[in-house]
């Protein structure tokens, strides 16, 4: 209802505060709950991850795929010291660019492998065409299917699923790439020891045609090959029939009656004294 009867109080101490972030959430979760539609966020800046530059939508997050890109190429203030890389992700002098990078990025990463993940997940049980075995980290070579397993895995987890780039971000093609999940099987599998998350992207996914035959499947009263559309229509034919005879009897029964009763008063005037 995007807060229309303001179920929910607002904030907006600063214009319309809150609002948009809020509706958009909501927007995004009932897209999910009726129409399975998966929203992926990628990100490669500080816009959205810091108050200072933007408003941080962390439900936003929670309801989506997240994948957060380090575009060190752009420029940055050094790689694997700690609190250099906090300064990477606050560098204003090269914003524009690590904001813009996660077009390329993400685009030159179609028809190539998905990134893997450390540390590594066994993938041994898991079937051909799920998630975990050809989507370790969410990208453009993904099927619909991988990415919808892994958003199920991301409700299952209560919103705490992200892949942080650890590696290759020297570099604006994805082959030397690596990611870190979080949280990771083996985090998610002390928190939940019978692996009900975990367990959602090891099955194999849908393919793209059996996700588009149940998003264009057509209701039975439209498809004349449905059993259920016959059975209806059988029975709508019996009704109309059967109405219709009942209908003929009751128009006899008066005519037969109208008869009678005119030769009744034939009789009568005949009786009568001329």
């Amino acid at each position: 209802h995007l807060w229309i009867f303001r179920c929910k109080e607002l904030e907006t101490a600063n214009g319309l505060g809150d609002f948009t972030a809020l509706a958009t959430a909501e927007y995004v979760l009932r897209l999910w709950q009726k129409h399975n539609v998966v929203t992926e966020i990628y990100k490669s800046s500080a816009m959205t991850e810091h108050k200072m530059l933007g408003l941080i939508n962390k439900k936003l997050d929670a309801m989506s795929i997240l994948v957060k890109y380090e575009p060190n190429f752009c420029g940055s203030f050094g790689v694997g010291n700690f609190a250099l890389k906090m300064l990477n992700e606050v560098d204003i002098m090269h914003l524009s660019c690590r904001h813009m990078a996660v077009f390329p990025m993400y685009f030159l990463s179609y028809g190539q492998p998905s990134p893997p993940v450390k540390p590594a997940m066994m993938v041994g049980e898991s079937q051909p065409g799920s998630a975990l075995r050809n989507c370790t980290t969410p990208s453009a070579s993904c099927s619909d299917g991988q990415v919808q397993q892994w958003m199920q895995r991301q409700l299952a987890v209560e919103g705490r699923q992200r892949w942080v780039q650890i590696a290759g971000s020297d570099s604006l093609g994805s082959d030397d790439d690596t990611f870190q999940l979080r949280p990771d099987f083996n985090d998610e599998a002390e928190l939940d020891p019978g692996g009900t998350a975990n367990l959602l992207v090891m099955r194999a996914a849908k393919s793209n045609a059996e996700l588009y035959d149940e998003t264009h499947k057509l209701a039975w009263w439209r498809d004349v090959h449905s059993p259920v559309y016959r059975v209806a229509a059988v029975a709508a034919l019996v009704a109309g029939l059967g109405f219709l005879a009942v209908a003929a009897l009751g128009s006899c029964r008066p005519a037969r009656h109208l008869g009678r009763n005119n030769i009744s008063n034939r009789d009568s005037e005949s009786d009568s004294p001329g």
